[in-house]
């Protein structure tokens, strides 16, 4: 795992311990939750917490189970639905958390056949499950179980204690997903319960924002990853063990002739040589649509009024 851009810098956390199918912990008794978990929100943060809580109090190790990709690519294979968080951000996090295990699953033909009790057999033979929390909207094996009393008897039968974790409010990963998409990151950020963040390594761009004082980061971005809408915004910048505010850019460059699509950061009051490294920006509040100028002059003009106006905003973050 990279850097930890979710924790506060005056701690470190312990790493998850990851575990793969081939995994033994017939010796340590868990307790454990199943799902995706894209986004890790206030959600799945409560679901989490009341496993933690359990798990501390009676001795046992925490043990969350997920997988490498969305189960919904198996079943649609033109399933395209960008994610909150890419594995090594949901990884960061559950460390965050505290969280001892997490059973990292390949979501193959093999496992999408097992039931939902020939799952948890599994669960229970090789990760030593003893207490298992569900989510509200939880679907269970081949044969699809949703009905909570149905799972609570297969586990019942299997001398696993389960417990079914109602829905936090509205707050959803789809909901997300679309306040993400649209621009609107404080809405986003409170049902995340901290700020969205894009991570990846500064990679080489055309370099044409030095020319007018303005020297951006280009931010290489995880396939899969959720950037927001097209446009300009007022950020937080994690670099080298430091915050820095700053405005990013998500767009084309049409003012240049762009045509691919790039994110690209000016981080204030920082000059050093960043690239190959990898930085997270954690995007506060859409400022506005990007625009094309009718020559550089007008762009520079534009962005020092964006600065200004993010600097006096950040203020308030």
């Amino acid at each position: 795992m990279g850097q930890l851009f979710y924790c506060t810098f005056a701690k470190i956390f312990r790493e998850v311990e990851i575990l793969n199918k081939d995994s033994i912990l017939d010796t340590i008794e868990t307790v454990g939750t199943i799902g995706f978990f894209d986004g890790l929100h206030l959600g799945h943060k409560f679901l989490i917490g009341k496993l933690l809580n359990i798990s501390k109090s009676e001795g046992k190790k925490s043990l969350v189970v997920t997988f490498r990709e969305n189960p919904k690519k198996f079943f649609k294979k033109d399933y395209d639905i960008r994610q909150l968080t890419t594995l090594d951000e949901k990884l960061e996090i559950l460390s965050s958390y505290g969280v001892d295990y997490c059973l990292l699953l390949d979501f193959t033909e093999e496992l999408s056949k097992k039931t939902a009790t020939e799952f948890l057999i599994f669960l229970k033979d090789s990760f030593a499950l003893k207490t298992l929390f569900v989510g509200h909207d939880h679907t269970f094996g081949s044969d699809k179980i949703r009905d909570f009393d149905v799972v609570y008897n297969i586990c019942r039968n299997m001398g696993i204690d389960a417990f079914k974790v109602d829905k936090l409010g509205e707050v959803s990963s789809s909901s997300i997903r679309q306040l993400v998409s649209d621009g609107r990151l404080e809405e986003a950020n409170s049902m995340l319960g901290y700020n969205y963040t894009i991570s990846g390594e500064v990679v080489e761009g055309q370099k044409l924002g030095r020319t007018i004082g303005f020297p951006t980061a280009n931010i290489d971005v995880s396939d899969g990853k959720l950037v927001p809408r097209n446009g300009v915004y007022a950020v937080k910048v994690i670099v080298d063990g430091t915050i820095k505010g700053g405005m990013l850019n998500i767009g084309n460059r049409p003012t240049v002739g762009g045509i691919d699509k790039t994110v690209e950061v000016n981080i204030f009051d920082f000059s050093q040589d960043i690239y190959g490294e990898y930085i997270g920006v954690e995007p506060l509040k859409f400022i506005r649509e990007e625009t094309k100028f009718s020559d550089l002059e007008g762009l520079k003009r534009q962005l020092y009024a964006d600065k200004e106006a993010i600097i006096d905003l950040l203020k308030s973050y």
